[in-house]
């Protein structure tokens, strides 16, 4: 996980370090490839770039509480990770066959705790917190069933699924991180 932690965060805080650039760094390059092609690995050990980067924005996570400036690279995901995924998930009847189904169940199943969450945090328009939580438990419990239902391909729950399913998933973008070390 370090690894993969440097080749998403060196480049968003130093310009052209790209740990996986394979003319600077071969071996390097190649248990990169290698690793991203373990299933097992890509799809429940390696973070991914956007959860790596959000790491660096906040204060008090490895850089002296001082979130630093960062460059504005985003590791991009690899263009296989369907195929991953579905390998991954082939003999594994207790994971959804998809990556949208998968955080579905995850948000089903801690669906208590993610309303508390974005209660206590008096989730506002995008996400970010108001001066008053704008939304009941009952809202936020419908939000949530319609994220849910836009994870799972409902058409008409994101058409008109609204402001509040919009706030919530940005309020869970915004809550969702790699572990700390």
């Amino acid at each position: 996980p370090f690894l993969e932690r440097y080749a998403a965060q060196l480049p968003c805080l130093h310009d052209g370090l790209l740990p996986r650039d394979a003319s600077r760094w071969p071996r390097l390059a190649e248990w990169y490839a290698a690793m991203d092609e373990v299933p097992e690995y890509a799809c429940r050990v390696k973070g991914d770039g956007e959860s790596w980067g959000r790491v660096l924005t906040m204060q008090g996570y490895g850089n002296a509480g001082n979130a630093p400036q960062t460059t504005g690279y985003r590791q991009s995901t690899g263009a296989g990770a369907v195929d991953l995924w579905e390998a991954y998930a082939g003999h594994r009847p207790h994971v959804a066959p998809s990556p949208a189904e998968e955080a579905a169940a995850r948000i089903v199943s801690n669906r208590a705790a993610i309303a508390a969450d974005a209660l206590a945090r008096k989730m506002g328009a995008g996400g970010h917190g108001a001066s008053k939580a704008p939304y009941t438990a009952d809202q936020v419990d419908e939000g949530l069933r319609t994220v849910v239902g836009c994870l799972l391909g409902d058409e008409e729950g994101k058409a008109g699924g609204g402001g509040l399913a919009a706030s919530l998933a940005s309020h869970l973008v915004g809550r969702m991180c790699v572990p700390r070390d």
